[in-house]
């Protein structure tokens, strides 16, 4: 299935990148680095189940060196526009993007502001390991898999963002404990409950199902007493 999502026109979503930070070595001469490197989104790879049945992928196509420079790209902290860490809008500025075969990486230079410090720091302790982006949904893919056992997996391929708009340093946002947080997670509900809707039989579906099924019983009863007539025969 191929289709554009459209609720209600804006939905915010976000996914998570793990273990992508890390702090450019420091170069003969200077001081301590304060550029910070990674990927805040990975191509062609499986997110972890969520939900007990989606896995995510993001296509290639989602983000172009285009997207880059058409977008207003925020770097945060945490999901949270007042911890502005860096930013690209429309491909200028504090914040350095760049699409590969892997993702959408980049590099910036922390402020030297206390939200700066405190990235810089809890990447070194290893506290910050990874990065979410945040974007508004376009086109997108649907596949349902069956491990065998009855346990259905529905893989949602994303090939078209409408917009990204942020990327963030932080944990796993699965599990937010900021009111902001919150209300991304809501969107995410919000996205993977119309997913699950379209992925379930229409009442016109079910009804066919059914009247397939009655037909098919009732074709088995008409053979079985014709067999059983010609036995009594």
């Amino acid at each position: 299935m191929n289709k554009t999502i459209d609720f209600n026109g804006k939905q915010v979503r976000n996914l998570y990148c793990p273990g992508t930070l890390c702090l450019r070595a420091k170069q003969e001469g200077e001081g301590e680095s304060r550029t910070i490197t990674g990927y805040a989104i990975r191509f062609n790879e499986d997110s972890v189940k969520m939900y007990d049945y989606f896995i995510e992928r993001i296509a290639p196509s989602c983000v172009t060196d285009d997207t880059l420079k058409e977008s207003d790209i925020k770097m945060t902290l945490f999901h949270n526009r007042e911890k502005l860490l860096a930013r690209s809008n429309m491909g200028e500025g504090s914040l350095r993007l760049f699409v590969d075969e892997k993702g959408v990486g980049f590099e910036f230079e922390a402020p030297e502001t206390e939200i700066g410090d405190f990235a810089l720091e809890g990447i070194k302790r290893g506290d910050l390991s990874g990065c979410s982006f945040t974007f508004i949904p376009g086109d997108y893919m649907t596949e349902t898999e069956d491990d065998g056992s009855g346990n259905e997996t529905l893989r949602v391929t994303h090939t078209r963002f409408e917009e990204l708009l942020e990327m963030t340093i932080g944990t796993d946002p699965a599990y937010p404990t900021t009111s902001v947080g919150m209300r991304e997670q809501a969107a995410n509900d919000s996205f993977y409950q119309e997913l699950r809707r379209e992925a379930q039989p229409s009442e016109d579906e079910l009804r066919k199902l059914r009247e397939a099924d009655d037909e098919r019983v009732r074709k088995e009863h008409e053979k079985v007493m014709r067999r059983f007539m010609l036995e009594e025969n």
